[in-house]
């Protein structure tokens, strides 16, 4: 159940406006909600929708239950025109025109669509997030391999002490042993003569 409209004289902007309104709604709402509506276009996109609810009674469908599944508004060529300037120059402009196609679907007792609804709607997992969970079960089966292979893994070793440090001083060579501890580290004194001093 579909319907187009070619060469509109109106802009794609304008058209798309009026469009965004009626997408998805029922076609009574749809002509009603265009025909109190104070735009140019409505009466256009209004014959459209009739046209299109037309051809679906042709094909044994009813009015009521059919609403607006897709309706796109793309832009047409430019009609050439120009403004006069001064110094009897003029400024080019375009005046464009539009192409809209709207398609009809039906609308099922339960109030769904015809369709079939996506995974998403009815709780399921959608493909992407099937992909990302396939992906994370791979990586996790990869790790589990490499730990099997590798074993696991050694306990870090312990610092080596410095070579200079004697036996029970502290690994950095400071002077400071577990026998000090009482009395606390030992500190360098501040060295004079630095820039700033």
């Amino acid at each position: 159940m579909k319907a187009r409209l070619r060469y509109v004289r109106m802009a794609p902007k304008k058209m798309n406006l009026l469009a965004s309104l009626v997408r998805r709604r029922s076609v009574p709402e749809a002509l009603r909600l265009l025909a109190n509506f104070p735009k140019k276009g409505a009466s256009l996109l209004s014959d459209l929708i009739a046209s299109a609810a037309a051809n679906a009674e042709q094909q044994s469908q009813s009015r009521e239950t059919l609403f607006v599944k897709y309706l796109v508004v793309q832009k047409g060529p430019g009609l050439k025109r120009s403004i006069p300037m001064a110094r009897g120059r003029s400024r080019p402009i375009n005046k464009w025109t539009s192409h809209v196609t709207v398609e009809l679907g039906v609308l099922v007792p339960e109030g769904g669509t015809q369709e079939q609804p996506s995974p998403a709607a009815k709780g399921g997992k959608t493909k992407k997030a099937e992909r990302a969970e396939k992906a994370r079960k791979a990586e996790t089966k990869k790790v589990e391999t490499i730990e099997k292979v590798e074993g696991p893994e050694a306990p870090a070793s312990t610092p080596k002490a410095h070579p200079n440090a004697s036996k029970g001083a502290d690994p950095h060579g400071k002077g400071f042993s577990p026998k000090d501890a009482s009395k606390g580290p030992t500190f360098q004194p501040h060295r004079r003569g630095g820039r700033g001093s």
